[in-house]
């Protein structure tokens, strides 16, 4: 797989380069082009997950990590298990947040740290934002010497759990939203000399390792699926986390049989897929009601999918939706807003890691570096 910058074609990487050099010279994201279909998607998708993965990562790395090197990366970095769950009639749920970190961005860090131990880059400094990433760097990396973990985590989103992070990780709370967060990382990594003197990367939606393991987690949401229904799923899709949406584009493109997506979000997606709509916040308490009456906690980013999905799909039609985060990610929100009571996820009873504030300035970001 090869990829060119969204802000000058003539800048080209190879996968592996972009996941380790997120940014092009010229400051613009990296995206597949062009991208490979796959002519066996239906063979893929009866293989199990860890044979699935190894085969659609060998196709999109090609000769830069060996088939050998692979299996055994795959197999120590995703080996946590993926549920498909039913919640009404056809309409069902994969459950991601079932490793460490109890977070969907366990796949991307994982992987990203398999790669990165494999070809073993000059990189020194990790920035990760918000919460959920915080916390599958500092598991994924706790061990990686030489690697220092940054992460920035907005002060609404709360501290990281102390559970199953290593020594080198460092974490700030910063005012402000996760955008304006993300916006000083892009500032950072577009600073090549900043870059070359920090051996800086990050893991997020800049990261094509993340975008990637993303694509492996629809092909088996999908394989799962298909056990119950044989035709193409109507996707819902929330505005959070990051990425998903952009891995269903990018896993359609390869074959994924999907038959619309529901989403709140029209960029990039072609009109033939498109089933637009938003919810606004009364709906989307209602949908976490109703989610609630299948018996399954209404977590805010698993019902806004819900709710997109069941206003969006046709009366012969089957529906997916992730489940990103553990329900105990929003614990105090479901029991303030709902008077629902969930649990922590395991491991979280163990205390808080110390998190210095930092300034949200470009300025107070390069200094911690």
């Amino acid at each position: 797989m090869r990829l060119v910058s969204s802000g000058n074609p003539q800048h080209r990487a190879s996968l592996l380069e972009a996941i380790l050099r997120p940014l092009a010279p010229d400051g613009g994201s990296y995206h597949p082009d062009p991208i490979a279909c796959f002519r066996d998607v239906r063979t893929l998708l009866r293989l199990g997950f860890l044979p699935r993965c190894v085969e659609i990562l060998h196709r999109c790395l090609g000769d830069e990590v060996d088939r050998n090197s692979l299996e055994g990366l795959v197999e120590k970095s995703l080996d946590f298990p993926i549920r498909l769950n039913a919640l009404r009639e056809r309409i069902f749920v994969l459950e991601l947040f079932h490793g460490p970190s109890a977070c969907a961005q366990e796949a991307g860090a994982r992987l990203l740290a398999g790669l990165m131990g494999h070809c073993q880059p000059r990189l020194r400094t990790l920035l990760a934002v918000g919460l959920e990433n915080a916390l599958a760097a500092g598991q994924a990396f706790r061990s990686t010497k030489g690697l220092r973990v940054v992460a920035l985590v907005p002060q609404c989103e709360g501290a990281v759990p102390a559970f199953g992070i290593g020594e080198n990780f460092q974490a700030f709370s910063m005012a402000g939203t996760r955008k304006e967060a993300e916006t000083l990382v892009r500032g950072c990594l577009e600073d090549a000399g900043l870059c070359e003197a920090h051996g800086l990367t990050c893991l997020g939606s800049l990261n094509p390792a993340l975008l990637l393991a993303n694509v492996l987690l629809w092909f088996e949401g999908m394989a799962q699926l298909l056990v119950h229904w044989g035709d193409a799923p109507v996707l819902g899709i929330a505005s959070e986390p990051q990425g998903f949406l952009k891995a269903a584009l990018l896993a359609q493109s390869m074959g994924l049989p999907v038959r619309a997506i529901a989403t709140d979000s029209e960029e990039g997606i072609p009109r033939n897929l498109l089933r637009p709509g938003r919810l606004e916040p009364g709906e989307l308490r209602r949908a976490q009601w109703e989610l609630n009456a299948c018996g399954y906690p209404p977590e805010p980013m698993t019902a806004e999918a819900f709710g997109l999905l069941q206003g969006r799909m046709g009366l012969a039609e089957m529906g997916l939706i992730l489940a990103p985060r553990h329900p105990g990610f929003a614990r105090v929100e479901l029991q303030q807003a709902l008077n629902l009571t969930v649990p922590q996820p395991p491991g979280w009873d163990g205390g808080r890691m110390e998190m210095r504030p930092l300034e949200a300035s470009a300025e107070a970001l390069r200094k911690v570096l």
